[in-house]
């Protein structure tokens, strides 16, 4: 039907489900194979499949709904998924809660002995910091330098659950910038956590604290210390929700009351205190809100020993050592603020625009981060508080 003819050196055939078919005669190699393998593909045309956590089906118009809503709060982010004729579109829950059984606890138990060469005296909770793998393509060329990592995390975490906390990676080559100094990474060989708890590969990593009676609480995708406090505090039983709110603000108003500037915030947003500043987020509380956020706040160095021009290419560098960007601009603007860089760039998950600009011998930051689906629809409202910014 193919090869009538002999012909030296081998051919080959590639046939499409509906019959239709690229045979190639001769001598080949391996791209070649390729090559007429995404030839054939791209007249398939891939159907649609919409779904919550792969459980149940969805109807494409109510898809957006399960997704970031500013009066329910960010219950689930978007995944998706392909395969050479479907393209699925995953609704994933930020939160899961669950039991394990005896058995499997004591497996767990058994299993984290196991990998991490230990044998550990197991406290009243067990907290894991999983990392599944980063974002396709990103490539970390130099220390992280996220807030997770930090020591202090640890010693407010001991101050509310009394716990053992493990890191544990499936499969990540930038593990070695991950504070592997002060961390003892231990790898998820026999994907007992990747199976119990974290099946799809999530960017910027999720954690899971468990109990010792089996109940637990995963939460996914990126996070910062105060969510692994708050999340403990949930799984302990601790009604320490409105003194969380109030230290948070105690926080937020010291900080405030400290910068040399002041800007208005739309009604409809929300204060939130992260990294050591004030972020401004429509997303609600003690939910994800580096889904969607706004960020001023003044780096303190010696500005007379660093042009600003200088200072602005240093910190573009030390962001592309640490998050891989893509679509990248540069541009100088003059406005109400004097000279202002703008520094656009799209990174795996979010759209980011950054701004440098200098008052009075100081050099400040705004950035507006958010992620596709949301950076149209709030940039208007990151953009008044860009405008609203007044020095003291």
């Amino acid at each position: 039907m193919f090869f009538y003819y002999q012909i030296p050196y081998g051919s080959f055939v590639i046939i499409k489900s509906d019959g239709t078919f690229i045979s190639l005669h001769g001598e080949h190699n391996k791209d070649m194979v390729y090559q007429i393998a995404e030839e054939i593909k791209k007249d398939i045309k891939k159907v649609e499949h919409y779904t919550y956590d792969f459980k149940q089906k969805i109807e494409p118009s109510k898809f957006d709904s399960l997704l970031y809503n500013s009066n329910k709060g960010n219950r689930n982010f978007e995944l998706n998924f392909e395969s050479d004729s479907i393209f699925y579109k995953m609704a994933h829950p930020a939160r899961r809660y669950g039991v394990l059984k005896k058995h499997q606890l004591d497996s767990v138990k058994n299993y984290i002995n196991k990998i991490s060469k230990t044998q550990n005296t197991f406290k009243d909770y067990i907290v894991i910091n999983y990392n599944s793998g980063d974002a396709p393509n990103k490539d970390l060329s130099s220390e992280s330098t996220a807030y997770i990592y930090k020591t202090d995390y640890q010693k407010q975490l001991n101050t509310i659950i009394d716990c053992n906390q493990f890191w544990v990676y499936k499969d990540d080559k930038n593990i070695k910038y991950r504070n592997k100094k002060n961390i003892n990474w231990i790898k998820d060989d026999a994907s007992v956590f990747k199976n119990l708890f974290f099946k799809y590969q999530i960017p910027f990593g999720s954690f899971v604290i468990i109990k010792s009676d089996g109940r637990y609480i995963v939460n996914y995708g990126e996070y910062y210390p105060e969510m692994v406090y708050d999340v403990a505090k949930e799984v302990s039983g601790q009604s320490n929700n409105h003194v969380t709110s109030s230290t948070n603000l105690s926080k937020i108003g010291a900080f405030k009351a400290n910068q040399n500037f002041t800007i208005t915030k739309p009604h409809d947003w929300f204060e939130v205190f992260h990294h050591g500043y004030v972020g401004y987020t429509p997303i609600q509380p003690n939910d994800n809100h580096f889904k969607t956020i706004v960020s001023i706040f003044q780096h303190n160095i010696n500005t007379k020993a660093l042009p600003f021009n200088t200072f602005v290419d240093n910190q573009i560098k030390q962001y592309k050592d640490v998050v891989s960007i893509y679509n990248a601009s540069l541009k100088e603007v003059n406005n109400h603020l004097g000279t202002v860089y703008i520094h656009e760039f799209e990174t795996e998950t979010h759209q980011v625009i950054v701004m440098y600009f200098q008052n009075n011998g100081h050099y400040y930051q705004y950035k507006y981060s958010a992620i596709d689906k949301s950076f149209k629809k709030h940039l208007n409202s990151a953009l008044l508080i860009l405008d609203s910014i007044s020095f003291k």
